[in-house]
């Protein structure tokens, strides 16, 4: 399933290096400009709800390995996977 990145759509954003802290959870956060079919600007809502803007991220797209994995430059990513609820409804 292709998904195509737009203003409103839900992600989680990590922004953290996941292979050095694997057990940090993601944030929440909202596309707010999309800059290109795998680059976008987010709101992102930490833990406890407050807002944050970041710029100019790399969208992570199902199927895709992680960004910047052969790059040594783990994390600083967005991710929009179909999570086990919207496969069984999808």
């Amino acid at each position: 399933m292709t998904v195509d990145p737009i203003v409103g759509r839900i992600v989680w954003w990590y922004g953290f290096n996941i292979e050095l802290e694997p057990e940090r959870k993601p944030e929440a956060a909202m596309v707010t400009d999309v800059l290109g079919e795998r680059e976008v600007n987010l709101c992102v809502f930490g833990h406890d709800g407050t807002p944050r803007g970041v710029s100019s991220v790399h969208l992570k797209l199902p199927g895709d390995d992680v960004p910047g994995r052969a790059m040594k430059l783990i994390g600083y990513f967005a991710d929009w996977s179909i999570r086990p609820a919207l496969k069984a409804v999808a």
